[in-house]
């Protein structure tokens, strides 16, 4: 792939960025039409017993989906601070969800390790959301080839920080490379990526006076203190 090509591609993301950011707001009204006359018509005591049964599954779904786009359009919109209190096996679960579909259809298997009363961080929560999925889309590729594939997501207290690792099935990374994996433009994998994800990650993860390390047994993990002094000043 030529300079040319690639940043062509790269504008081509940034215009469907800017498309998802229009579209996710309409599409929430049309979702949040679709749950009020549902939830009306679920306490009309005419209806059947089934039909109440549909209608709960429809506003169930209606609610994953509001919450599905609102993840969406958080890391779709122009970058400002937005700072959230949560509970980071919440913070998790957004993550998992945006990549769903991949997952789904490439047929990995999702292992979710989610310490009890982890508490809540406050986190720029579109940036933070962004690193988590950076480091899933690297698992998500290095497991393309495999067989087995297998995602593994753990979530604990360690210390004074709630600790993210992301491990998969794929093969590990060498020992000689783990000094260059943060490094913007750096790619073990096909010319098709370009190698920012994992550095774009070291960013946000910094700038949450984290730190983020590669472990073979562990894989990718992220360190995020409970009290933040950077985003307490904001």
């Amino acid at each position: 792939m030529t300079d040319d090509e690639r940043i062509a591609k790269l504008f081509r993301y940034a215009q469907v960025g800017m498309c998802v950011n229009s579209v996710s707001h309409d599409v929430n009204n049309l979702l949040g039409v679709i749950l009020a006359y549902s939830e009306l018509l679920s306490v009309d005591p005419s209806i059947s017993v089934e039909s109440q049964r549909m209608l709960r599954e429809i506003i169930s779904a209606v609610r994953k989906a509001t919450l599905l786009v609102g993840a969406l359009t958080d890391i779709a919109r122009k970058e400002r601070t937005d700072i959230r209190i949560i509970d980071p096996a919440q913070l998790a679960e957004r993550a998992l969800s945006l990549l769903q579909y991949t997952i789904r259809t490439q047929g990995v298997n999702i292992e979710r390790n989610f310490q009890g009363d982890l508490g809540t961080v406050a986190v720029d929560l579109p940036k933070i959301t962004l690193a988590l999925v950076y480091l899933l889309m690297n698992a998500l590729d290095s497991i393309q080839g495999v067989e087995h594939k297998l995602l593994r997501m753990s979530v604990c207290k360690n210390g004074d920080s709630v600790e993210f690792a992301i491990w998969d099935s794929g093969e590990p990374i060498p020992t000689e490379l783990h000094q260059k994996i943060f490094e913007p433009y750096f790619t073990t994998k096909s010319e098709l990526h370009f190698g920012l994800g994992l550095s774009l990650a070291q960013t946000i993860v910094q700038e949450h006076d984290g730190t983020i390390f590669y472990q073979p047994e562990r894989g990718f993990v992220i360190l995020l203190p409970y009290h933040n002094r950077h985003l307490n000043r904001a």
